[in-house]
């Protein structure tokens, strides 16, 4: 009888346990996916910045390519830049993010 009360008490300890792991792994999870939501925003956010930055070296360039006679104005220049800019700079943070992701199809490009 002894063996099967130890038995018992043991069985609940490590029902006790596993609901407690449980409990962490889903707190765990939760955590991963606002983690993942905050990268995405950051992600979002820095291709802003750096589409901003470039778009204004452009800017500057198309100021001085005017003077050497670009056809376009240092203002059509900038606004033509910005779509193609900022898909180059998603494009390029999309990509490191992959490889440093380790993703099977960017993997299999090299």
């Amino acid at each position: 009888m002894p063996i099967r009360i130890s038995n018992l008490l043991r069985t609940r300890v490590e029902i006790e346990q596993q609901q407690g792991n449980q409990a962490v792994l889903e707190v765990a999870n939760d955590r991963q996916g606002l983690q993942l939501k905050l990268q995405s925003a950051v992600e979002g956010l820095s291709v802003a910045a750096i589409t901003y930055y470039i778009v204004g070296l452009i800017c500057y360039l198309a100021k001085g390519a005017k003077a050497l006679g670009w056809p376009l104005t240092a203002e059509t220049t900038t606004a033509l830049a910005i779509p193609l800019v900022a898909l180059g700079v998603w494009w390029f943070i999309r990509r490191i993010h992959l490889r440093l992701a380790g993703h099977p199809d960017n993997n299999a490009r090299r």
